[in-house]
């Protein structure tokens, strides 16, 4: 798991950036961004969470009662301050409360992914769309590399365990099991973080080759063709997937020689990839 002083050190330069933009503030709402910032994990549903960094000093949080005492022990926020579910009293509901923290602020950043349900409170604010956090995330620190190593050996795992299960005629329910034992594994080898952690094993049929976003029946049956097994896996707040096309029968001499066509077009691409590489030249 991530230590505390790599929380401390996102929020160290997310004020940077914040001091570099010319923004008084900039208004933190999406989970994940919550998350990369403090650590916390916690399950929003309709209730809005908000953190509130400025160039210098404590971050200010605002979070529902219910839920309090949980967020502030994040290592970065400083202030923190609640409001009512609803039904709220008069003035005790977030949109009041987030007004009144935000008070006398003129130039308020806010993320892209921000709701226009909150949008529309912050008018008076003058609020600049700004994906300040998306920047941060895009450049890794080796305990990050190390986070995302562990979910993908996890992503691995699940694919090992959708060919060790799959026979012809096997069953979609069947394949799509093999993650539990996956999620055991998990919990025996790492700090588990049930709230951060999403684990899915399938095989799309061959049926829906050439529809990657179809969803297959759990009736669906693995037979002659191509299918296409996914072990997707996000592993105590970092995720990756591992996607493989398989058979259960022997496959066609046509088939073969698309498998072919397709491995060396890969092959090609791998031997372009180099740093600062631009895409359209793979």
């Amino acid at each position: 798991m991530l230590k505390t002083d790599e929380f401390l050190d996102r929020m160290k330069r997310l004020q940077g950036r914040l001091k570099q933009t010319g923004l008084q503030a900039f208004l933190v709402t999406a989970q994940d961004s919550i998350y990369y910032l403090t650590g916390v994990t916690y399950v929003p549903l309709e209730r809005p969470f908000f953190i509130l960094v400025r160039p210098a000093g404590e971050a200010a949080l605002l979070a529902p009662a219910l839920d309090r005492e949980h967020l502030a022990g994040a290592p970065n926020v400083g202030e923190v301050h609640s409001y009512w579910d609803y039904p709220s009293p008069p003035g005790k509901g977030w949109p009041e409360c987030l007004r009144a923290l935000l008070e006398g602020i003129g130039c308020l950043g806010i993320e892209p992914s921000l709701p226009q349900e909150i949008a529309a409170q912050l008018d008076e604010f003058h609020p600049q769309v700004r994906g300040l956090v998306e920047e941060l995330r895009l450049v890794k620190s080796q305990a990050e590399v190390d986070m995302l190593r562990q979910a993908a050996y996890y992503a691995d795992l699940g694919m090992q365990k959708i060919f060790a299960a799959s026979y012809a005629g096997v069953s979609e329910i069947e394949i799509f099991s093999q993650a539990r034992s996956v999620q055991m594994q998990i919990i025996k080898e790492t700090e588990y973080d049930a709230l951060n952690t999403s684990l899915l094993t399938a095989a799309w049929p061959a049926r829906l080759g050439t529809q990657p976003h179809g969803i297959p029946r759990l009736d669906d049956r693995l037979e002659a063709g191509p299918h296409i097994g996914l072990s997707f896996m996000r592993v105590n707040g970092y995720g990756a997937e591992c996607e493989r096309t398989f058979f259960v029968t022997p496959p066609t001499s046509q088939m073969q020689e698309m498998f072919a066509v397709m491995s060396e077009a890969r092959r090609r691409a791998f031997d372009l990839v180099r740093p600062g590489a631009a895409c359209a030249e793979i």
